[in-house]
C-alpha cells in the first residue's frame, strides 16, 4: 500500500540534520561526507528492493498475514557540498542524512539565504537518482514482478526565525509508479472501480513546525509536529494525519548523543476493496546514535554508531510495515 514512512526516524547521523544548516561567514566550499555500512531488519508486503537491495517475498500466498522479514545490508553514505558567497548566500546540493535513515535517497540542489536577524531561508529541488522497486501487484498471490517508484519535488525551510529556536519546512513531491497494476490480479476478482481505488501515485506533503530549546552548554531539545498527507489517485490510498517528536541532543567531552522518539496516527480515505476496511495505523519511531570527536587524533572527522526501529502499526494487517537498523560509520565536515 504505501512506502515504509519511518519519518518518525529522525537523523541517526548529525545533529545539524535536524534544522536548517548554519552558512558559514568565509566565503567558499565546505560540506560533510559520512562512509558507514549497517544491517537492517525489514517486514513490508508492498516494497521489493531499496538501495540495490531484496527485501520483499516474491511470492505470497495469504493475504490476511502481516509480512515476513528480511535481513538486509544497507549503506549509510550521504554528503553535502556547499558554496558560501561573501553576501550571505549558500547554494549546496547532495542529501540529508535522516532521509537515507529513511530508505530515502532524495537528492537535493538548492540554495540558503541568510536574512539577518530574520533567520536563514532555504529552498531546493529534490529527485530521487536511486529508484525504490515495489510491486506492480502487491496484492498478488504466487509470483509477484517489480516496478521502480521514483519521486521529485520541492522542500522549502525557514530556520532561526527572528533569533529563536523556531523552524518551519515544507516540502511536495509527486510519486509515480512505473507500472501500477495494484488489484488486477484475477485472483482479487474486482471490478474496474474497485481497482482504481488501489492507485497508489501520489502527492505528498509535509508540513513541519519544530522548535528548539538550549537546555544547557552542550545540551538541547527539539519538540516538533508533522502533518502528512498522502494524495494518492486512489481514495483507499489517500491518508493524513500528525506525527509528534522529540529530539534530545547531549555533549560530554568528544561524545555526542542524540535520541529521537516520534508517535503518530494516520487514517485512510476509503475501505481497501481487497480487505474491506480503511488501512488506518498508528506510527511509531524511536532512535539512537553516538558520535565520538576526532578519533585517533583526526581532526574534522566523527565516528558514528546509531541503532533506529519503526513500526507502523496498520489495521489492516497486510499493510504493517516494521524496521530495524543498525549503523556505524566516519563522518567527516570541512
Amino acid at each position: 500500500m504505501k512506502k515504509i514512512l519511518l519519518a518518525s526516524l529522525a537523523t541517526l547521523a548529525v545533529s545539524a540534520a535536524n534544522a536548517v544548516s548554519p552558512i558559514p561567514e568565509e566565503t567558499g566550499f565546505s560540506g560533510f561526507v559520512n562512509l558507514g555500512v549497517g544491517g537492517a531488519r525489514v517486514k513490508s508486503n508492498t516494497l521489493a528492493k531499496i538501495l540495490g537491495n531484496d527485501i520483499g517475498d516474491d511470492s505470497i500466498n495469504d493475504l490476511g498475514k502481516s509480512p515476513g522479514e528480511q535481513n538486509t545490508s544497507v549503506p549509510a553514505v550521504a554528503f553535502e557540498l556547499s558554496y558560501t558567497f561573501g553576501t550571505g548566500t549558500q547554494i549546496f546540493a547532495g542529501q540529508l542524512l535522516e532521509d537515507y535513515v529513511r530508505f530515502d535517497s532524495s537528492t537535493r540542489a538548492g540554495v540558503r539565504q541568510q536574512l539577518g536577524g530574520a533567520g536563514i531561508m532555504s529552498a531546493a529541488l529534490l529527485t530521487t537518482p536511486l529508484k525504490t522497486k515495489v510491486w506492480k501487484d502487491p496484492y498478488q498471490t504466487g509470483g509477484r514482478k517489480s516496478t521502480p517508484r521514483s519521486a521529485s519535488g520541492i522542500r522549502l525551510a525557514w530556520g532561526e526565525i527572528f533569533g529563536t529556536g523556531l523552524e518551519v519546512r515544507y516540502s511536495f513531491r509527486k510519486m509515480e509508479i512505473d507500472d501500477e497494476e495494484s488489484g488486477s490480479a484475477i485472483n482479487l476478482g474486482l471490478s474496474a472501480a474497485e481497482q482504481r481505488l488501489l492507485q497508489r501515485d501520489a502527492d505528498i506533503t509535509n508540513f513541519d513546525v519544530r522548535y528548539q530549546f538550549v537546555l544547557s552548554e552542550g545540551s538541547s531539545l527539539m519538540l516538533g509536529v508533522t502533518y502528512k498527507e498522502n494524495d494518492a489517485d486512489g481514495d483507499a490510498m489517500y491518508y493524513d494525519g500528525y506525527v509528534g517528536n522529540v529530539n534530545w541532543i547531549q555533549k560530554a567531552g568528544n561524545w555526542r548523543f542524540v535520541t529521537n522518539l516520534s508517535y503518530g496516527q494516520f487514517d485512510a480515505d476509503k475501505a481497501n476493496p481487497v480487505f474491506g476496511e480503511a488501512a488506518d495505523f498508528d506510527q511509531y519511531g524511536a532512535s539512537f546514535a553516538t558520535f565520538y570527536a576526532a578519533p585517533f587524533g583526526w581532526e574534522g572527522w566523527n565516528a558514528n554508531m546509531g541503532i533506529a526501529y519503526g513500526l507502523e502499526d496498520n489495521d489492516i494487517d497486510f499493510h504493517e510495515n516494521e524496521l530495524t537498523m543498525i549503523t556505524a560509520g566516519m563522518l567527516y565536515r570541512w
